[in-house]
């Protein structure tokens, strides 16, 4: 019997952990989407032969597809449409808006980047019950022109096009399938720096390779790392190859059915 979970995403102690390890137990082996928590179990004294990480996907089938579809001049059309200008930088967002995504901490940062005298714009895709605090601290500092509501978007080019566009993708607060979405389109990601508050999918972004990382809950730590990527490294350019390729070798559901296949057979031996 094979169980398919998170398994540890930190460390953990007390009555939850000790109902988790019974449960764990109970499995011959545990398929793992990160190799964080095959590392933490390993330390609390399982088999390493027991633990196989299979990492997760999303359709890259789909996402290929759609960037094959999309070309400079939809980029630049769409840039265009959100007044990114030359000089300008663009960030992007998915997911629900929501107060523990902390994107209020973006938008502080796209101030402050402004107070210095450049322009980051952020496209959000996604709805919810914080949208209107959003607006309200976008106008509040005064980059309401910099703060793009894009609402829900399901459609894979709609949604590739605002990464394809985008110089860098910025998750401030519980990173995870995002990370993968954003790589598919070469675009690098930037995280804080709290490895457990996240999900095993923050395992894809590298220092320096495939993103950044910023010091947790530290705006201006944020606010040097995206003023950095966009205006100094040039960030997406020199990192988007390396994200493709870490999506075309590793988070994919082609790889990922290959490492579940071996896991299962490797159970059997």
């Amino acid at each position: 019997m094979l169980f398919w979970t998170h398994g540890l995403l930190k460390n953990e102690t007390g009555p939850r952990w000790w109902v988790r390890r019974i449960l764990y137990r109970l499995a011959d082996d545990l398929l793992l989407y990160g190799d964080g928590a095959k590392n933490i179990l390993i330390e609390k004294g399982f088999d390493r032969k027991r633990l196989h990480v299979i990492y997760n996907s999303l359709d890259y089938d789909t996402q290929e597809a759609a960037a094959r579809t999309i070309h400079e001049g939809d980029i630049a059309d769409f840039r265009r449409e959100l007044g990114v200008v030359e000089g300008d930088g663009l960030v992007a967002f998915s997911g629900r808006l929501q107060a523990n995504k902390r994107l209020d901490l973006l938008i502080e940062a796209i101030a402050r980047i402004a107070d210095r005298g450049k322009r980051v714009h952020a496209a959000l895709i996604g709805e919810g019950g914080e949208r209107t605090k959003l607006a309200a601290l976008a106008e509040a500092r005064g980059v309401t022109d910099l703060v793009h509501f894009l609402g829900a978007a399901y459609d894979e080019k709609s949604n590739g096009l605002v990464y394809s566009a985008s110089d860098l993708c910025v998750i401030p607060s519980g990173a995870g399938l995002t990370v993968m979405h954003a790589m598919a389109y070469g675009t690098p990601v930037l995280l804080h720096d709290r490895a457990g508050e996240h999900f095993p999918e923050w395992e894809a972004v590298k220092e320096g390779v495939t993103g950044m990382f910023y010091a947790y809950g530290d705006i201006e730590s944020m606010v040097r790392r995206i003023y950095r990527a966009i205006f100094i490294d040039n960030g997406r350019a020199t990192m988007s190859g390396a994200c493709k390729a870490v999506i075309r070798d590793r988070y994919n559901p082609d790889k990922q059915a290959d490492a579940i296949v071996g896991a299962v057979t490797a159970s059997l031996s």
